[in-house]
């Protein structure tokens, strides 16, 4: 893939959902199709969800949704493909999602961070209100 200093940021339907889960996949390491229920039509269709991909050489290699309501605007499973990571892809798919969903009334934006992308999100003005415990 090039190093495309710009990629297209697009707004992801169920006519691309197959590539966004190959690609959902692919930025979380699942090995297999693990996540693609998460970009069936029934979610990707829900009111107040919009879903991205930022595209290289016409292939996504970055993802991520916004979910809207009330106010605020909800950063979910941003994932980036390992062989293009560290060239801003993460930051230009969250960046679009708030921006978004600002512009549809959100005054707050929230997200639960990987400890790899806690550095990322702290430079983009957001910090840690709370953590959870989990279990893997």
């Amino acid at each position: 893939m090039s190093d495309a200093l710009d990629p297209a940021v697009v707004r992801v339907g169920t006519t691309d959902r197959r590539e966004h889960g190959r690609a959902l996949d692919l930025g979380f390491e699942t090995g297999g199709d693990l996540l693609a229920p998460l970009v069936e039509s029934p979610v990707l269709d829900a009111p107040g969800r919009t879903a991205y991909a930022a595209e290289i050489d016409g292939k996504q290699v970055a993802t991520g949704p916004g979910v809207r309501g009330n106010g605020v605007v909800g950063v979910f499973n941003i994932s980036v493909v390992p062989g293009v990571r560290s060239r801003g892809l993460g930051r230009i798919i969250t960046e679009r999602v708030i921006a978004d969903g600002s512009e549809a009334g959100a005054t707050l934006a929230y997200l639960h961070s990987s400890p790899m992308a806690e550095q990322l999100y702290r430079s983009m003005g957001f910090r840690v209100t709370e953590t959870w415990t989990t279990f893997s």
